[in-house]
């Protein structure tokens, strides 16, 4: 169903969003962004699990949690014209694209 690169992907990308959630509370004191990293963070985790575990659902979480990612971060970048929010909001788009490229191959 789904090749192991995509579980790891996952978990990498998880990890990421839970890293700057946490940097971004030590460096201004932000919980918005705290709470929605590790949220999202958690959640892209439990996806990767289900996805190591060849579950489909792993998969609609995965792409739920990104596409909710790539609205946020980019609604937030354009209301502060920051480059951590921009980065972030690239990174969720290239990663919603995979996962739309994985599941809709033929």
């Amino acid at each position: 169903m789904y090749h192991k690169s995509t579980a790891i992907i996952t978990f990498l990308y998880g990890t990421v969003l839970m890293t700057y959630g946490l940097l971004g509370y030590y460096w201004k004191h932000s919980i918005p962004s705290l709470i929605a990293g590790l949220v999202l963070g958690v959640l892209l985790l439990g996806s990767a699990d289900l996805l190591r575990r060849r579950n489909k659902w792993g998969m609609y979480g995965a792409f739920a949690v990104a596409a909710i990612a790539t609205i946020l971060l980019t609604y937030r970048f354009l209301v502060g014209w920051k480059l951590i929010p921009a980065a972030l909001a690239c990174l969720s788009a290239a990663v919603l694209l995979y996962f739309i490229k994985v599941r809709f191959k033929a």
